[in-house]
C-alpha cells in the first residue's frame, strides 16, 4: 500500500522549471521528469511548491541603497514575482495537514508583484533616498566582470539565462498559464513590508 505524501520544495526562481534549456534551473526540469516517470506510482500524491524570487534576495542591495545607486541586471520594464518564506511556510504547513487528492500537484506561493521602477520608488521613501538610481547592468557585462575573478564565463552566463529579461515571459507563462494541476497562492506578507523590516537591518 502507498502511506506517503511526498512533498517538494524548490529553491527561489523555479518557475519555468516545467521545460528543458532555462540555463542554471534546469535541474529542477529534470528533477520533475524523475517524480512525474519514476516515482508517481509508489507514493499517494507528490505536491511541488514553488516560489518565485525571494524576499530575502534584496538583503544583497542595502549598501548600495545607502550609496544611493543599484546596479542590477533585472529588466526595468518587467514584473517581478516575489514570495515571503514565511507564506511559504504557512502553505506547506497546510498541505501537511491536508494532503491533495491529486497524485501530482503544483502550487505556486506569490506573495507580491512589482516593477524595478515600483521597487526604485518604495526603496526611496523607505530608506529616505529620494534621489535613488537603479542601473541596468546586461548579464554579459556581469559574466566578464565575474571572469576576472575567476569564474568560468560561459557558467556565469548559463546560471543567468533563467534570470536574464530574454526568457523571464517564457518561464513565467507557467504562473500565468492557468492550467488545472496548478494552483497559485496568493501570500499575505507585502513586499512593503519586507523593505520596511530591511531598513531595521541597517
Amino acid at each position: 500500500m502507498k502511506y506517503i505524501s511526498l512533498i517538494l520544495f524548490y529553491n527561489q526562481n523555479s518557475i519555468g522549471t516545467y521545460k528543458p534549456g532555462i540555463g542554471g534551473l534546469e535541474f529542477h526540469y529534470y528533477n520533475e521528469q524523475i517524480l512525474k516517470n519514476k516515482l508517481i506510482g509508489n507514493v499517494n500524491s507528490i505536491s511541488i511548491i514553488k516560489p518565485s524570487k525571494f524576499y530575502s534576495g534584496l538583503l544583497v542591495n542595502l549598501s548600495e541603497i545607502e550609496k544611493g545607486e543599484i546596479n542590477s541586471f533585472l529588466d526595468k520594464t518587467k514584473i517581478y514575482s516575489y514570495t515571503s518564506l514565511d507564506d511559504i511556510a504557512d502553505v506547506i504547513s497546510k498541505i501537511i495537514e491536508n494532503p491533495p487528492k491529486r497524485v501530482f500537484k503544483t502550487t505556486f506561493v506569490e506573495s507580491d508583484r512589482i516593477t524595478v521602477p515600483e521597487l526604485t520608488k518604495l526603496y526611496a521613501k523607505v530608506f529616505n533616498k529620494p534621489d535613488l538610481k537603479w542601473n541596468y547592468v546586461p548579464a554579459e557585462n556581469v559574466a566578464d566582470l565575474m571572469e576576472t575573478y575567476g569564474f568560468n564565463r560561459d557558467t556565469v552566463l548559463n546560471i543567468f539565462t533563467s534570470l536574464s529579461p530574454k526568457f523571464h515571459d517564457e518561464l513565467h507563462s507557467e504562473l500565468y498559464s492557468n492550467r488545472d494541476d496548478i494552483t497559485v497562492i496568493k501570500g499575505t506578507h507585502s513586499l512593503k513590508e519586507y523593505v520596511t523590516q530591511m531598513k531595521n537591518l541597517k
